[in-house]
């Protein structure tokens, strides 16, 4: 973490971060798993989500200034029906979760700590609001996708060692374009979850 710098913003003040946080998502994004060909109106509108909730949360992670990761969160209760509705079906209080957004660092600063400190301070965010679960959800991709970088290593032990437990039985499903396809197919994503 030398050198680097952690920065919270929430509500409406992440919109002064709009136009950097959407660069950064739509470059990471494009990465495995996610092999999301973005756009900017798109992440601007998802970025709203937060910007109108006055408990949304974004951690930044700063470079001599320059944004260089972000991790996010707001209280499940203000998210859109699409990520809601999994939870309310299974019978889950979403008054008492808070849903972690994303937590996106670009390659070249990987490994420097940040990640457990993302992990970290959102966690003690949400126990600030008086939420007890905090949920994300993770693509899921087959074992022998084309795109998937050799040696590629996905992040299931981190969050398990963070203490964080795959929910199969809760899956989202949302349709976006692939960087290798022409139209947008559905994907599934699967939520972890960790009381608090």
């Amino acid at each position: 973490m030398a050198g680097l710098q952690l920065l919270h913003v929430t509500g409406a003040a992440i919109g002064a971060w709009l136009e950097p946080l959407a660069a950064l998502r739509m470059g990471i994004f494009r990465e495995f798993p996610y092999l999301y060909e973005g756009s900017l109106e798109y992440e601007k509108d998802y970025l709203n989500t937060y910007i109108q909730c006055p408990e949304a949360l974004a951690i930044l992670l700063l470079d001599e200034g320059e944004l260089i990761g972000v991790s996010t969160g707001l209280p499940m209760a203000a998210e859109t029906e699409e990520f809601k509705q999994p939870l309310i079906a299974a019978g889950i209080n979403v008054e008492t979760v808070f849903y972690g957004g994303e937590s996106l660092i670009l390659a070249e600063h990987r490994g420097r700590g940040a990640y457990r400190q993302f992990i970290e301070q959102r966690e003690a965010y949400a126990r600030q609001l008086g939420l007890t679960t905090l949920t994300f959800c993770a693509v899921n991709r087959p074992e022998n996708h084309p795109l998937r970088p050799a040696g590629y290593v996905p992040l299931d032990t981190i969050w398990h060692g963070f203490g964080y437990r795959e929910q199969p039985q809760l899956q989202a499903h949302y349709w976006w374009r692939d960087i290798d396809q022409r139209e947008e197919t559905e994907h599934t994503l699967t939520y972890w979850m960790k009381t608090l």
